[in-house]
């Protein structure tokens, strides 16, 4: 190849390759121009960025009315509204509310013109806001787009209407049903101090807290067992709503829901003064809810029939066993008659005197001691049967047995049992002359734990003894 071709040839691949560098060079500055766009439109679907933690309110005018929340007290209070029905508010959706509008970034951005505002339900929107000392982070909210898929948005002086995700849009729009808490009952265990149950309109149980539980009704001053109703109200006040149905309507079709038709009314009261009064519906089997009706409120709401199970509980549910238990330790003597048989007792534990019909029974050792004590617990903890507040009972009636306590203070107190059919296979139970609202098995006094078993024992103890010692 002579020079000259091979200079000519050199300098085709010069061209070439600077052909294929300029190529290359537009193309990267192409694809630059491309990602920088790209970063900055993904930048301008960004729409704030600040610490949540640092939020030390929200206002919220939406359709519901205007609430201002503030944070006191490490939680979350409603502190300014004009939203005319008591409220209690959800704390957990105000922290949602500051998280998401933190970091709220838009997924996309519609046409914009002033004239389609009102296309987006931007011409009067929902305006939510973040204070942060003097600082404020505001967001528009439309609409919900047609297929849901997005909620129309738009800042404060910039015309761009964003997409936000349908889930976030939601949250921030503030729904009321969003604000409202979503406890059953909106109280701390440890407040409230009255309880009242009705179902098919008869009560079926009062109660009152002063220290401990007492029953008002259907058995006045009934043996409740404190423990049990404090287990009961630390998972009422943990029930959550199923749903809200219905809390804007000032003129409910209760019939709609099973309300006209009530099966059971729960009456809280708080220390406070504060009263709630739900009303349930018997539950829907075609859609596993039960609805209640807030009466103060006038609100409708929905709870699941496996939650509904408290409204079936029994009185004796919330009972101690016993039809009148007392204190060993502060008896001083106990008078009894079951049947044809009478004894008495005198009980003096602290000096260890302990007598039978006068016969001392510390002496005689202890398996009588213990004997003696099985013998007073068998009256002491005679178990009721059922409980029946609407029989009529006539307490003149001759009784079956009498139990007579007289307690080291002077203070006396009397069990009766009076035959409730002419077997007397079951008793109805007098305290101190009126009944009580209980009955008594049979087996209570003669079954093999029962009261004349135990004195039987007793009594061969105390004729082994005198056999001894003749």
């Amino acid at each position: 190849m002579s020079s000259k071709t091979m200079k000519r040839f050199i300098l085709i691949l010069v061209v070439l390759l600077l052909c294929a560098l300029g190529g290359y060079l537009i193309a990267d500055t192409v694809m630059k121009q491309k990602e920088k766009a790209i970063v900055e439109e993904q930048a301008s679907l960004h729409l704030f960025h600040f610490d949540p933690n640092a939020v030390e309110s929200v206002t919220l005018d939406g359709k519901d009315g205007f609430f201002r929340f503030t944070f006191q007290d490490a939680d979350w209070k409603l502190t300014e509204t004009d939203y005319t029905r008591d409220i209690t508010i959800n704390p957990a959706y105000l922290s949602t509310v500051c998280s998401y509008m933190s970091e709220l970034t838009a997924l996309t951005k519609f046409e914009s013109s002033p004239e389609k505002l009102a296309d987006y339900g931007l011409d009067d929107p929902v305006t939510l806001t973040c204070h942060i000392g003097d600082t404020e982070h505001t967001l528009y909210i439309g609409n919900p787009t047609p297929t849901n898929e997005y909620f129309y948005a738009k800042l404060p002086d910039n015309e761009t209407v964003f997409g936000l995700d349908f889930t976030h849009g939601s949250v921030l729009y503030g729904d009321i049903l969003m604000i409202k808490s979503s406890w059953m009952l909106n109280y701390f265990e440890n407040e409230i101090c009255e309880i009242r149950l009705e179902r098919d309109n008869k009560v079926v149980y009062d109660l009152k807290r002063d220290t401990l539980w007492t029953m008002l009704a259907p058995i006045e001053g009934g043996n409740i067992d404190s423990a049990t109703v404090d287990s009961m109200l630390t998972n009422l006040v943990r029930f959550e709503l199923d749903s809200y149905v219905d809390i804007r309507n000032e003129n409910h079709d209760l019939s709609k829901y099973g309300l006209d038709d009530i099966y059971a009314t729960l009456r809280v009261n708080d220390i406070n003064g504060k009263e709630t009064i739900i009303d349930f519906a018997h539950s829907d089997p075609n859609n596993g809810v039960v609805y209640l009706y807030y009466r103060n409120e006038n609100e409708i709401a929905t709870i699941t029939q496996n939650q509904s199970n408290f409204l079936n509980t029994q009185l004796k549910e919330l009972m101690k066993d016993e039809v009148m238990k007392m204190d060993y330790y502060t008896t001083a003597s106990v008078d009894a008659v079951v049947d044809d048989i009478a004894f008495r007792m005198e009980i003096d534990e602290a000096n260890g005197i302990r007598t039978l019909d006068g016969v001392d029974i510390t002496a005689l050792g202890a398996e009588a001691i213990t004997t003696f004590r099985a013998l007073y617990d068998t009256m002491s903890n005679l178990v009721f049967e059922d409980l029946l507040p609407d029989e009529q009972v006539d307490v003149t009636a001759e009784p079956a047995a009498i139990f007579r306590y007289t307690m080291q203070d002077g203070t006396v107190s009397e069990l009766t049992l009076i035959p409730a059919d002419d077997e007397e296979l079951t008793y109805y139970a007098l305290i101190d002359g009126e009944y009580s609202g209980m009955t008594v098995r049979r087996r209570e006094l003669s079954g093999t734990s029962g009261v004349l078993t135990f004195h039987e024992r007793m009594m061969d103890l105390l004729a082994d003894s005198q056999s001894a010692e003749s």
